[in-house]
């Protein structure tokens, strides 16, 4: 899969998750943020796309590869330091995005009509209550840490 048809797989899932992402941050008291430089789908992809790279690093992949031939398709860019700062922003983002493509929902094929949001929230530092958007009936059945709380 090439960069740019991974950036428009997870911005159109971050087109659908982001107002459900803004509506939990403010309900549990979170300002709305200024936007930084790169959107949240950016930062995904290039994350995403570390790990399908052979890079053993991430500072190296970045440094490396992003920072000198992804430059065009990234063109606001930051350095290394503040790209590492704004992961955790996106953690939550990700994970939804990856529950997604573990169910085919990622590759374009997405459905309208109720969302399937899968949130794993780790620690509970979020309140699953604003993200739950699955009944109890349909919610999948994870294996794994008891740190993790899924919806």
């Amino acid at each position: 899969m090439s960069v740019l048809e991974l950036f428009c797989a997870v911005d159109g899932c971050w087109l659908e998750f982001a107002p459900h992402w803004k509506a939990s941050q403010l309900a549990t008291g979170k300002q709305c943020l200024r936007p930084g430089q790169l959107c949240p789908s950016e930062i995904i992809t290039i994350l995403i796309h570390f790990h399908q790279s052979h890079y053993r690093t991430f500072k190296a992949y970045y440094i490396e590869h992003v920072q000198v031939h992804l430059r065009s398709e990234f063109p606001l860019l930051v350095s290394y330091q503040r790209f590492v700062a704004l992961i955790p922003s996106v953690q939550a983002p990700m994970l939804a995005y990856a529950a997604r493509a573990g169910t085919g929902l990622a590759q374009g094929s997405v459905s309208l009509t109720r969302p399937h949001w899968r949130c794993v929230i780790p620690n509970g530092s979020v309140p699953i209550v604003s993200l739950q958007l699955m009944s109890s009936e349909e919610r999948p059945v994870w294996a794994g840490s008891s740190a993790f709380h899924c919806t």
